[in-house]
């Protein structure tokens, strides 16, 4: 299925026990040669040999997700620039309702000083 016979052959692989051992360079070889073939010649590959499998995100992937959006975990925010954006809100549900992100977000650095108050640590 992925191309590369010579995996069944290396004793480092020969047993579950034997992967489990050298599960890092594994990894490797196979993360080098999924990046050969778009992920979904992977996807259908797997769904064929009954691997179990799944899709791994990117952020904007993830934020695009049809089950992202059908659970609506997804959350407008203001950025402090004034850039609209979306973003996750906890994903927690109590009574069947969500958590939204209620206070507005710090521009970068804006608390610097007060926490460095608190760790009577120097303002730089």
């Amino acid at each position: 299925m992925v191309d590369l016979p010579e995996l069944a052959q290396d004793p480092r692989f020969a047993t579950t026990r034997d992967r489990a051992a050298h599960q890092e360079e594994l990894k490797s070889l196979l993360e080098e040669r999924f990046k050969v073939r778009p992920t979904e010649h992977w996807i259908a590959a797997f769904a064929r040999a009954g691997v179990p499998h799944a899709r791994i995100n990117d952020y904007a992937a993830a934020l695009s997700d049809p089950q992202v959006a059908h659970m609506d975990w997804l959350q407008a925010i203001t950025l402090p620039s004034g850039h609209a954006t979306r973003t996750f809100a906890s994903p927690v549900r109590l009574d069947g309702r969500g958590f939204a992100i209620c206070h507005r977000l710090p521009a970068l650095g804006e608390h610097s000083a007060e926490i460095r108050r608190e760790l009577e640590q120097p303002v730089h």
